[in-house]
């Protein structure tokens, strides 16, 4: 249910959710290694804390894990929301860890947790469009300047072919059209 808030909130401020289960296609590397890509293309990460710790990969860190450390190792905004249920052991580890280093929300349940992260996410977004918007750079231009003539002269032609061909073979010349 969290997840599928997650989804809805991200869609409702204009965002594009990256979430294995609803939007992440087919891919031919390993599951490992598409989920930490996808955090690394990504612009924002939103750590949604639960109750339980997750599937760990290489029987170390949980796949969660991986990524989070991924999103602070690509320098990405990180956005926590805590939730209120019973937390496992290594999840209550990771918890602290996650708390230490970033200002969490804790709430109590999906409708909130939806609310919270349509704020959330809002504001981030409001701080990268400034970041990006007051951001200057050199404009180059190849363009030349071209000055046009005060005085413009039309004049018909009526040329006679024949004569052309005849004294261009004179002077040895071809004709062309």
């Amino acid at each position: 249910n969290e997840r599928r808030a997650a989804l809805k909130a991200v869609e409702k401020v204009g965002g594009f959710p990256v979430m294995s289960e609803f939007t992440i296609e087919a891919q031919s590397t390993d599951s490992l290694t598409t989920c930490l890509n996808k955090v690394k293309e990504s612009d924002i990460y939103v750590l949604i804390l639960g109750g339980r710790y997750g599937w760990q990969p290489e029987d170390k860190e949980s796949i969660t894990e991986l990524e989070y450390k991924t999103a602070i190792d690509s320098k990405l905004p990180i956005l926590v929301f805590n939730t209120i249920y019973p937390k496992e052991p290594l999840q209550k580890l990771f918890e602290g860890k996650v708390e230490n280093s970033y200002f969490r929300k804790t709430v109590q349940d999906v409708f909130e947790l939806q609310e919270e992260m349509e704020k959330s996410l809002k504001q981030e977004i409001e701080k990268k469009q400034q970041e990006l918007f007051h951001k200057t750079e050199p404009v180059y231009s190849n363009l030349v300047k071209i000055q046009f003539p005060t005085h413009i002269y039309v004049a018909d032609l009526d040329i006679d072919k024949k004569a052309v061909k005849e004294f261009n073979k004179g002077r040895r010349r071809t004709f062309y059209k």
